[in-house]
């Protein structure tokens, strides 16, 4: 494929946000509005997902904030593409459907054993779904000859979407470089000579979210375990990769007036002098046995005194935001004085820091959630067992076995809980003596995130930036 040529002085940078995860932080960071200080009408921004009709985002691209962001849709417009064009891009989803981005995410996570403990066939993760590997899906020759083709000139490339790069752009931002339509943009972009920039979205993309896309110019990452993994296994070049800190951290290295933790408590409707607990919800593919163990240990909240000791506050996992069905079962788990349900969402920070800065325990299972608190030196009960589950189910151990999960797992900054009994004791001892695994926080949060004194968002907005030629 052409490398990509330096950028010319009348084109303008494009910002691609590729998923909701990744926009809140662009977003929350303060990225996007670093970007647009510094390149003025030179960036342009655009999603490939439905971000205009995410109420959650409103605060960030209404009409009054001045930003406005295209969507996939009227990028490529009333596309039309000749019979021949239309062969090509039948033929490049059938075989995708086989060896494509997932089944290619699949045959990775198997040869370098990631997360290789969650698969089954036909998972509804395609991330662990070992039928899309099938045959002999930890073959490295069947491997690296599926890679060969995922990158080739072979693949279609969008008429209507090359137009569009093509007339405007000498660069291009993905803010979650690994997901199908992140790396169908970036081939076309790439086959134009497109510069990429490429954003890791998160601590355990590199380890079990699929493969990233070798052509870009800059990767940009949160800590060294990010950039080893993408040497290591993605065989990403070092002097591309740029490691920024943790720009989702920035919120929490300030610390908030306690004024705004009473106030957020009072419309909450609970005790502002009573202890907190705070629990955090995982997604319903990953912790499909959560409303039983919910709804077990509000059972015991309210038959031991529960509610005389503390108050409970239950965060949804952001993605519950799209399963209505989901909510509504914890409606009615929740509704009872001195419990309050936060609505699933993806933009409520301010809250969020008041809470992790403030509560007397989080009760979790995984997730980023489990390290924000660890940072904000929350004491943590991190459960590890499915409760009400047949057999041996093992959803929620798997859920922090990736190699992201080691250090933290090994730290004994938690306490670890394999059973109901376990979480009451932890739950207990986090109330009781919250200092007890004190340096065993400070200690995993230097070495995982390092020191969280802020400004990551503007060191990957500048690292973006210092690979631009051409700023307003």
């Amino acid at each position: 494929m052409p490398q990509a040529r330096p950028p010319q002085d009348n084109k303008k940078t494009l910002l691609l946000l590729t998923d909701t995860l990744s926009s809140r932080l662009f977003f929350g960071a303060g990225i996007v509005s670093k970007l647009i200080d510094e390149l003025g009408d030179k960036l342009d921004i655009a999603a490939t997902f439905p971000i205009d009709s995410a109420l959650d985002y409103r605060q960030w691209i209404s009409s009054d904030s001045g930003i406005n962001v295209r969507s996939h849709e009227t990028l490529r417009g009333d596309a039309k593409y000749s019979p021949k064009q239309q062969l090509h891009q039948f033929t490049d989803r059938l075989l995708s459907q086989f060896i494509g981005f997932f089944p290619l995410a699949v045959r990775m996570n198997v040869l370098y054993d990631f997360k290789i403990n969650r698969m089954t066939r036909r998972n509804s993760n395609p991330f662990f779904n070992l039928s899309l590997g099938w045959p002999f899906p930890g073959s490295k020759k069947i491997f690296d000859w599926i890679y060969k083709w995922n990158f080739s000139e072979n693949r279609f490339v969008d008429p209507a979407i090359s137009a569009y790069l093509g007339k405007d752009y000498s660069t291009m931002i993905i803010s979650n470089l690994q997901l199908p339509i992140a790396q169908n943009y970036a081939h076309v972009a790439h086959s134009l000579g497109i510069q990429l920039i490429g954003h890791i979205a998160s601590w355990d993309h590199p380890v079990g979210k699929g493969v990233v896309y070798p052509y870009c110019a800059k990767y940009i990452v949160q800590n060294r375990f990010m950039k080893e993994a993408l040497t290591r296994y993605h065989y990403i070049e070092s002097s591309l990769i740029e490691e920024t800190g943790w720009p989702q951290m920035d919120l929490f290295s300030s610390k908030g007036p306690p004024e705004e933790y009473k106030s957020l408590l009072a419309s909450y409707n609970l005790n502002c002098d009573k202890p907190v607990v705070l629990i955090a919800g995982n997604t319903e593919k990953n912790s499909p046995y959560e409303i039983k163990f919910l709804e077990r240990l509000i059972d015991w909240w309210e038959s031991n005194g529960g509610q005389e000791r503390f108050s409970i506050v239950f965060r949804p996992h952001p993605r519950d935001i799209f399963n209505p069905k989901r909510i509504s079962l914890f409606k009615t788990t929740f509704n009872k004085p001195g419990i309050y349900l936060q609505k699933a969402n993806y933009s409520d920070l301010n809250a969020l820091k008041a809470l992790l800065q403030n509560v007397s325990s989080v009760v979790t299972n995984a997730g980023t959630i489990l390290l924000d608190s660890i940072v904000n030196g929350r004491p943590v009960v991190c459960v590890l067992y499915d409760e009400g589950a047949p057999g041996e189910s093992e959803y929620a151990v798997n859920n922090v076995k990736g190699l992201h999960y080691k250090a933290l797992m090994e730290s004994g900054a938690m306490y670890l809980a394999y059973n109901f009994d376990e979480v009451i004791e932890g739950l207990a001892k986090s109330l009781e003596r919250p200092e007890e695994l004190a340096n065993q926080r400070k200690a995993v949060c230097k070495e995982i995130v390092g020191e969280v004194a802020g400004g990551a968002g503007a060191r990957v907005a500048n690292s973006i930036i210092s690979c631009i030629d051409n700023i307003a």
